[in-house]
């Protein structure tokens, strides 16, 4: 997904893992979906056919394998933009050497719990019917081309696109 903010960004992926996990409240365990999100800002190159390339893409790909399922993990340079303006609490995860990036990359997570806004107590998560995300996710992916602008359609959109392998 692209953003033009890194804070919409942010606010994006904090709302999508919480209406994730708001959906998985309403599930069996075996149908339960959990996504880790890995977040980094940058110059990208845009491909004719739409699809983003580049570093910036790479980094954050890297970064989500760091995260846990339900969280969302940061590059420094995205947590630096948005720590000031950041609800959920960020553990520094220190530098990280990420595959194919010549340089180690300084990495923060936001975990499942803060992400989800999933209270300690295991209380389901607050309802995020009817919100709009911060600015509509740009989908840009083979055979998906779209703008999503709320929880709902996220989730939607997910659970549509989901290879049944990964269910």
């Amino acid at each position: 997904a692209e953003f033009t903010s890194v804070a919409e960004a942010v606010q994006a992926a904090i709302e999508i893992q919480r209406a994730v996990a708001t959906r998985n409240a309403h599930e069996k365990a075996d149908g339960w979906i959990e996504f880790r999100i890995g977040l980094h800002n940058g110059d990208v190159t845009v491909q004719a056919d739409g699809d983003v390339l580049g570093d910036t893409v790479n980094i954050a790909a890297r970064l989500e394998a760091l995260a846990e399922p339900g969280g969302v993990c940061l590059s420094e340079d995205t947590y630096r933009q948005i720590r000031n303006r950041l609800a959920e609490p960020c553990a520094d995860l220190g530098d990280k050497k990420l595959k194919n990036i010549a340089r180690p990359i300084r990495a923060y997570a936001i975990s499942a719990a803060a992400a989800t806004g999933k209270p300690p107590t295991g209380q389901p998560p607050r309802r995020s019917r009817g919100r709009k995300l911060p600015a509509p996710i740009a989908v840009r992916a083979p055979t998906l081309r779209g703008k999503i602008d709320t929880v709902e359609r996220a989730c939607a959109f997910i659970d549509k696109n989901l290879p049944p392998d990964l269910a």
